[in-house]
């Protein structure tokens, strides 16, 4: 028996050197940067672990989220008609051993996988702390929260994901596996473990702590320092890092908290939070997130420093279990079929596809292992340069990583409302959105409110160089306005209102 566990043990260590040596080579491969310096849109998708009574896996419970992602894909191939392929969104299918197993026994599922992957969607790894003890047997192990644990839960996920994508690819062969199968997230992940099986890129997660300054994510991949180098701050960068982060937010569609709060941040900006770090992602403020981030996308693309064309992105995730038929609600769990299928037209109706003024392509979807292999290019172009990093666990605009800073400050906690097009002929953009003092949006009875007081503001800039336009038909008298760059005040009559092509937000309120 002792000979068969060493030879179990050996076997391991070898199949971590061959993935390892694997994701080697997929790093030191010399790649180019796309000529397209777009914004990449990515939509993770995480099979979160399923119903599982005393850690018996219910197959029904499998079955339905499985229909949950036959949804999506029949959704997603509807587009495709009457659209075409650039206007589907890219899916990253991050997924747990406990749906693995069942996906590689059920032929239904395991050709929907194969589909999805053959249309150009990317496969990876996500769980939490159960472990598995048998078959379809995957108890929770978080009330063992020790290194052997964590090993244990890591490693039997990844084994279980990557016999799937051996049958899904077609290809048992360990290199080609991980090829295919080497992003990864997790609760109880042991990331020394997962370096050593050839894992090189995370999705989302820490990028998620810079909403407790800005109200808005990260919008660059980067390379994050380990809790060791950064004593635990989960901003921080370290550019010889070995790992990847490609950032995306969490549930589109949620209002409420994710992501653990790390310590050292002052009270006044977790005031109201309990453990996590409260966001809001319903559809207006996904709205406003990324007018804000195409307009700083915008800015930098008028310069002419090189790192300025750093990667951009932007992504949200949705679980197999948020996309149901039915509309119940208890909570923030909501189903949220609907609120995917709106944001998505959204985009493809305002930005996918569509140029600039000058030409320049705005926004595409992609993977995020697309979204990882471009930030590569650019680092090989632009060696030890940094991409994002915020070393302080304040408010600080010393060292905000964007160059809107205005901007910014004025749309936190906004809504995006519509669009005022009767300047568009004047190369005038002009949208209106909802502003309130704090982290007041919930849901109530099924519909977005603030618990507080809301007042317009107003978002504009001009894509035909200096203009001056009569805004007197949406505000009346002085006009209170913030520069996107310097934050600095200026009054205009509404009737005389300049817009540049700095952008700017107006409101009449004090």
């Amino acid at each position: 028996m002792i000979h068969i566990l060493r030879a179990f043990s050996l076997g391991l260590v070898l199949l971590a050197v061959a993935l390892s040596a694997s994701s080697e080579n997929l790093l030191s491969e010399t790649v180019t940067q796309s000529a397209e310096n777009s914004i990449y849109l990515t939509f993770v998708i995480h099979f979160d672990p399923l119903p599982a009574p005393g850690g018996q896996v219910l197959r029904q419970g499998y079955e339905r989220e499985r229909d949950n992602l036959a949804w999506l894909s029949d959704l997603f191939d509807e587009i495709e008609r009457t659209k075409g392929p650039d206007f589907v969104p890219k899916l990253t299918l991050e997924m747990g051993g406990d749906h693995a197993e069942y996906y590689s026994e059920d032929p239904v599922g395991l050709a929907l996988l194969k589909r999805l992957r053959a249309k150009g969607h990317s496969l990876g790894t996500h769980f939490h702390s159960n472990y598995k003890a048998g078959p379809h047997l995957w108890p929770d192990g978080r009330s063992q929260n020790t290194p052997e644990m964590r090993r244990r839960v890591t490693t039997d996920h990844i084994k279980a994901v990557d016999a799937l994508v051996a049958k899904i690819i077609g290809n048992a062969d360990p290199t080609a596996i991980r090829q295919a199968n080497h992003g990864i997230t997790g609760h109880f992940i042991d990331e020394d473990l997962a370096q050593q099986m050839g894992f090189d890129f995370f999705t989302g997660g820490r990028n998620e702590v810079l909403n407790l300054f800005f109200d808005h994510d990260v919008y660059n991949p980067w390379r994050p320092a380990t809790a060791r180098e950064s004593g635990g701050w989960p901003l921080a960068e370290e550019t010889k890092g070995h790992w990847i982060l490609v950032p995306q937010a969490p549930v589109l569609g949620a209002i409420g908290e994710h992501f653990p709060l790390p310590a050292g941040v002052p009270p006044e900006y977790t005031q109201g939070m309990r453990v996590m770090v409260w966001q809001d992602l319903s559809i207006p403020a996904m709205q406003r997130k990324f007018w804000h981030l195409y307009l700083e996308w915008l800015q930098r693309q008028k310069s002419t420093n090189p790192t300025d064309k750093r990667v951009w992105v932007f992504g949200w995730t949705e679980h197999t279990n948020n996309l149901f038929a039915d509309d119940n609600r208890y909570g923030n769990n909501r189903n949220l079929r609907d609120e995917v299928r709106q944001y998505v037209f959204w985009l493809n109706e305002n930005f996918i596809n569509k140029r600039t003024s000058e030409g320049k392509l705005i926004a595409q979807y992609a993977t995020a292992e697309t979204v990882m292999k471009e930030f590569r290019a650019w680092e090989q172009a632009h060696p030890g340069q940094s991409s994002f990093s915020y070393p302080v666990r304040q408010r600080d605009w010393s060292v905000y990583p964007y160059q809107l800073k205005g901007l910014t400050r004025e749309l936190m906690y906004a809504h995006y409302e519509q669009e005022i097009t009767i300047f568009r002929a004047q190369g005038v953009n002009a949208h209106k959105l909802l502003k309130t003092d704090g982290r007041n949006w919930a849901y109530q009875n099924g519909r977005v409110m603030s618990t507080r007081p809301t007042w317009p503001i107003y978002l504009l800039w001009s894509d035909a160089g200096d203009r001056t336009i009569d805004f007197s038909g949406v505000l009346s008298g002085t006009v209170r306005c913030v520069a996107g760059r310097s934050g600095a005040e200026i009054a205009y009559e509404a009737a005389a209102l300049r817009v540049s092509e700095e952008p700017i937000i107006c409101t009449t309120r004090p």
